[in-house]
């Protein structure tokens, strides 16, 4: 809670009348009634025959007073489209007054997947854990929807952080300090030229602490922390917003800040829950493609990630449902075998939806009718052209292996068994997933990324990769480990216990010091190994534009 005192102070709350009288929002007894209703309060309540500016004064203290933060917040709104306001001074007093300031909570997953091409391609990363954690300087572009809250994914990690930085045993072992990541969610549309100094951010600032506003004002920033910033545009807008996006990275990475305050940006590029999901993904692919290489020539030698959100996470999938059930569902409840296994040839090939689209294809079968044998004819099943691996049958054995943990049934389990026979890496696995938690150490001291993978796509959980992954020897740490841990959102507890480990581990998340990367660097065969440990994803402290 914040203090009485320190609310609104009386020259705050004097910037706040002079502001409300310059806008000429309360100049008649008619208007005041009309802006009281504007803000949600009641006319007949509110004496508004007096001069405007005891009526002015009078609200604004008895609002102080009562610590009514969501009327004055109404009040700070209905002022944001004045031209006698000064916009700086008003996101301070959004800030002062804890408008925007999000509830701290434990991180929600947020699997998201390389859009670039890359290994193992299904294996999913979370955002919360790849940038949140890092302390380094990136730039992460993310294809993500319009509800998918990764401002405060971001703001929830460094809370979780925080805590985990706070205990004692960290400071009893001499943990490295860590600094702060304070992000700041910056709305684009509001910039109407290039920053020249710290306070111009506050301009364009929508979501930000109250510490971050104060400093920002003074054109600092605050000390023992490192700036991190969140763009989030929607896709359809991206062509008009690229030269503001370039110009603002530029600007944040080149001439607000140094190379040595690691400055980290987000640029969350979204799509609305009405968009058809399959084509959107083919647009902004390209799109996402388009932003990176024009931020290449201005921001050349910071790490940029191309990333997409796990589709399960969009909030209601109207489109995508529309779409499954036009010719997904419909043709798997076909009595015709070729509509069958058409559907099921244009699914193993729909890349990030073919998990999705996979569980309403076998959720429509009924597996009492379902002729296996006929299905199989043509050689569906076989590998495909010049792939050693058959995805489709990965894909199928996946979606079984899903249904089934949700509704066991022995017809199912007897499908499952029959499938992974002409495949042993599918065989191992599914013997795995008939004792999990007896084999789980035999399953992750395999080190096997393929294995993890499929433990990731069929929901399983792997509760003991940290304890794996802390018992690892400094001189090898094993990497598909450390890919599975980044797949997961990270809580107070696992940090914890990797910020007790060795800089070589903690680099892998990104949670050492400048120092502490240089010294690791020294050594290529150390620094390659973390690299690795970090599906090849650069770490960089400090640069030159």
């Amino acid at each position: 809670m914040i203090d009485m005192e320190e609310l609104l102070n009386r020259q705050d709350q004097n910037k706040l009348v002079d502001w409300i009288e310059s806008s000429g929002l309360c100049r008649s007894s008619s208007s005041r009634r009309t802006f009281l209703i504007q803000i949600e309060l009641k006319p007949e309540e509110n004496n508004v025959e007096i001069a405007e500016h005891d009526f002015i004064v009078d609200l604004i203290y008895r609002l102080v007073q009562s610590r009514n933060t969501e009327i004055l917040g109404s009040i700070l709104k209905q002022l944001s489209s004045s031209p006698f306001c000064n916009h700086q001074k008003l996101r301070y007093l959004e800030a002062r007054l804890g408008l925007g300031n999000y509830r701290p909570s434990q991180p929600k997953a947020r699997p998201a997947y390389f859009v670039d091409n890359r290994v193992f391609r299904l294996m999913p990363l979370d955002i919360g854990t790849i940038w949140g954690l890092q302390r380094s300087s990136f730039i992460g572009i993310l294809a993500g929807f319009e509800q998918d809250e990764i401002y405060e994914t971001l703001r929830n990690v460094e809370f979780v952080l925080s805590e985990a930085l706070s205990e004692e045993q960290l400071k009893a072992n001499g943990c490295s300090p860590l600094p702060k990541r304070e992000w700041i969610q910056l709305d684009l549309s509001k910039s109407d030229g290039i920053p020249y100094n710290k306070s111009d951010i506050l301009d364009v600032a929508v979501n930000f602490s109250g510490e971050a506003a104060k400093s920002l004002k003074e054109k600092n920033f605050p000390p023992l922390s490192i700036p991190g910033f969140l763009f989030k545009i929607n896709y359809k807008e991206i062509n008009d917003y690229l030269p503001k996006i370039k110009n603002w990275c530029e600007a944040l990475l080149g001439e607000l800040f140094s190379s040595s305050e690691s400055v980290a940006i987000v640029i969350d590029i979204t799509y609305s829950i009405d968009e058809n999901i399959p084509q959107s993904l083919q647009d902004i692919t390209q799109s996402l493609q388009d932003i990176k290489s024009q931020l290449i020539k201005v921001c050349g030698p910071i790490p940029i990630e191309l990333m997409h959100l796990d589709y399960r996470l969009h909030p209601q999938q109207e489109n995508l449902s529309q779409c499954m059930d036009e010719w997904v569902k419909g043709d798997a409840e076909s009595q015709s075998p070729e509509a069958v296994r058409g559907a099921f040839t244009i699914i193993s090939e729909a890349k990030l939806l073919s998990d999705i689209l996979m569980d309403v294809w076998v959720n429509a079968i009924d597996f009492d009718k379902f002729h296996f044998n006929l299905f199989c004819q043509n050689g569906i099943l076989n590998p495909d052209f010049n792939q050693t691996k058959n995805l489709k049958l990965e894909n199928l054995t996946l979606a079984l292996l899903r249904k089934y943990n949700d509704q066991p049934d022995s017809s199912l389990k007897a499908l499952i068994n029959k499938l992974v026979v002409s495949y042993p890496t599918l065989q191992d696995f599914n013997n795995f997933c008939q004792n999990t938690k007896e084999q789980e150490d035999d399953f992750l001291y395999q080190n096997d990324a393929k294995q993890f993978e499929f433990a990731l796509r069929a929901n399983i959980k792997l509760e003991k990769a940290i304890e794996k992954f802390k018992a690892a020897p400094v001189s090898y740490v094993p990497t598909a480990i450390c890919w599975l841990l980044a797949a997961s959102p990270p809580t107070k507890s696992s940090i914890y216990k990797i910020l007790l480990l060795d800089p070589k581990k903690r680099a892998i998340f990104g949670l050492c010091t400048p120092q502490e990367w240089q010294k690791i660097k020294k050594r290529q065969d150390k620094e390659r190994q973390v690299l690795d440990c970090r599906r090849k994803r650069p770490l960089i402290y400090s640069y030159s534009l």
